[in-house]
């Protein structure tokens, strides 16, 4: 964990350097505002934030689901979203917003709608599943299929849940290392009802300190964890 933290440290500085050129490079903006935040530095990530001169909607969006206010995040990813602003770095970011606002005011429909074009899903003749992205992350296709099942299309949603988990699975298997699901796929295996297997991969990214950069994102946040809420497994 030290030398994780170390590495954020590092990555506060040549930031700081860049922007100190180039006060226009958005995108290290952006990487800046999500190192402070890994420290707990509010105050530097909204000070970045309030100072931007580029796209603002993102950097809103990362500060607001710090601050746990789902309504003004969701808002903001939507706008994001509406204006393709947005960029692979921060998708992540992005869904979380949209499903923490979706949970804030019960609005799936609005959330499945927003999601589903960017989620690399498509579906066959007989209501099968095809995930088309190259990303292992699968950000997109797991916030779907959480948003399917709260929209009322259980089944679609578990089909998809099912197709995701059986890919990692294979890609695993066939040699691709497990540290690309560590973000994602653990929410996955909790919607599924896989919770032992969801566990033990957390503690595995944990274990190799792949969560410290977003910890207050993924573990500190994530509504799926929220099953395990006074389980001392999960607290440790």
């Amino acid at each position: 964990q030290f030398s994780a933290m170390a590495r954020i440290a590092d990555a506060i500085q040549y930031c700081e350097q860049a922007l100190a050129i180039d006060p226009l490079l958005e995108a290290t903006r952006r990487a800046l505002i999500k190192a402070h935040l890994a420290v707990d530095d509010l105050a530097a990530a909204k000070q970045l934030s309030d100072s931007s001169r580029g796209e603002a909607a993102v950097p809103g969006t990362m500060i607001a689901l710090y601050e746990r206010d789902w309504l003004r995040a969701g808002e903001a990813a939507y706008e994001v979203l509406a204006r393709r602003t947005g960029a692979p770095q921060v998708q992540g970011k992005i869904l979380m917003a949209i499903r923490m606002h979706a949970r804030a005011t019960g609005d799936f429909a609005r959330a499945r709608a927003a999601v589903e074009p960017i989620s690399d899903v498509s579906w066959d003749a007989a209501g099968r599943p095809l995930l088309s992205g190259a990303s292992p992350l699968r950000d997109g296709p797991i916030v779907l299929a959480e948003l399917l099942i709260k929209d009322g299309q259980e089944e679609r949603g578990r089909r998809l849940l099912a197709e995701i988990i059986g890919r990692m699975n294979r890609e695993v298997r066939a040699g691709r290392s497990e540290y690309w699901y560590y973000s994602w796929h653990p929410v996955a295996l909790v919607l599924n009802g896989d919770l032992e297997a969801a566990m033990a991969m957390l503690e595995r990214s944990v274990a190799r300190n792949s969560t410290i950069a977003d910890s207050w994102l993924i573990v500190d946040r994530e509504p799926a964890f929220e099953v395990w809420n006074g389980n001392l497994r999960f607290e440790a």
